[in-house]
């Protein structure tokens, strides 16, 4: 349960991120705005599968993988490039892309053992 409710707490730090940035859509880039749609698209992954790992459905697991990789790759391109806009001072994004990266990884070992129990 505390695996969901981590991808469902994500999922909404994702609804925020997109909710600020999505008037500002036509001043950026191309590559920005593709960065910061398929945060949503990733964050609407991460309610998916924290859903379906709190229903104990068993595509959850798979699914939960899937949102925690993704989002890592996510986090690396555009906070540890500082490829979008974030809230993270310039200084810190090393720091907390490398912080999520250790996360991901976490999270993923645990998904993986909750999966060889299915």
């Amino acid at each position: 349960m505390v695996l969901a409710a981590l991808l469902l707490f994500e999922s909404l730090g994702a609804a925020l991120y997109l909710s600020r940035l999505i008037s500002a859509l036509p001043g950026h880039d191309a590559l920005v705005v593709v960065l910061i749609l398929l945060r949503g698209v990733i964050g609407a992954l991460q309610f998916t599968a924290g859903w379906m790992l709190a229903a104990r459905r068993p595509p959850g697991v798979v699914l939960a993988q899937w949102a925690v990789v993704s989002s890592a790759v996510w986090v690396l391109l555009a906070v540890g490039f500082n490829l979008a806009p974030t809230a993270i001072y310039p200084w810190w994004r090393s720091q907390a892309a490398s912080a999520y990266g250790l996360y991901a990884v976490v999270m993923l070992v645990i998904l993986d053992r909750l999966a060889k129990k299915r």
